[in-house]
């Protein structure tokens, strides 16, 4: 399972905790990306399979099995995320480059926001 979360957010710093077991929950994973302007993403996974689950982002919360994509803006003051399908398991840096280079609904959502700031 893998499950991506892009943002708008640049600099600053990041933290993945170390993937948690519980017996309720499964594996639970929990991050946090600060930037350097102050804006933060929060974010918890919990899945016992690894597609079904809830993923937690600025607590909003998600069903894992609608995708596994987050797009996440806050440039707006507000926390702004859209959860797309698409296949995160093979992502890697380059391959997120080329996702943003060829995948409109990527662009228009960031792009929709860049324009509000």
């Amino acid at each position: 399972m893998a499950f991506v979360v892009w943002t708008d957010v640049s600099g600053g710093s990041s933290a993945m905790l170390p993937p948690v077991t519980t017996k309720g929950e499964g594996f639970v994973f929990e991050g946090r990306h600060q930037g350097s302007d102050g804006r933060h993403i929060d974010c918890r996974c919990a899945t016992k399979d690894g597609r079904a689950g809830t993923v937690t982002i600025n607590d909003k919360t998600f069903d894992l099995a609608q995708g596994a994509l987050f797009l996440v803006s806050t440039i707006s003051g507000q926390t702004q995320v859209r959860q797309l399908e698409r296949n995160t398991l093979k992502l890697k840096g380059e391959d997120l480059k080329e996702l943003a280079k060829n995948d409109q609904e990527i662009r228009d959502f960031f792009v929709s926001f860049a324009k509000t700031k």
